[in-house]
């Protein structure tokens, strides 16, 4: 399993391990490099959140009467058609995790990759 895997009790429990037990155990070079993958995964994880909730670009489709869709995204704007492609590309893809695409993970049936398939 990868960091972003486990849930926030795990996540939890290994802090406290860190802080409490290889502290106290005399582990104090391996607790801070443990110390800082952690905080370096949770600064990722704090950069991507921040990137995914950016308020999306304002779309003025103009007055739709009652054209068929067809036309109106025929008569739409291709730059504004291409970011709402784009971004809903966008939020399928960022649901995958690494550890779904490693060794065909999607194949097995013991594992889930369910944001690949």
């Amino acid at each position: 399993r990868r960091y972003f895997d486990l849930d926030t009790f795990t996540k939890d429990k290994i802090s406290v391990f860190i802080s409490g037990t290889l502290l106290r155990d005399g582990y104090t070079e391996e607790a801070k490099k443990l110390q800082q993958i952690i905080d370096q995964k949770l600064e990722e994880a704090t950069q991507m959140s921040k990137e995914l909730f950016q308020p999306l670009p304002d779309v003025h489709w103009g007055k739709i009467t009652t054209q068929s869709l067809y036309d109106v995204f025929l008569s739409s704007n291709e730059e504004v058609i291409a970011q709402q492609l784009t971004l809903h590309d966008w939020n399928i893809y960022r649901r995958i995790r690494p550890s779904e695409l490693m060794g065909q993970a999607w194949n097995k049936n013991k594992h889930c990759a369910s944001n690949v398939l």
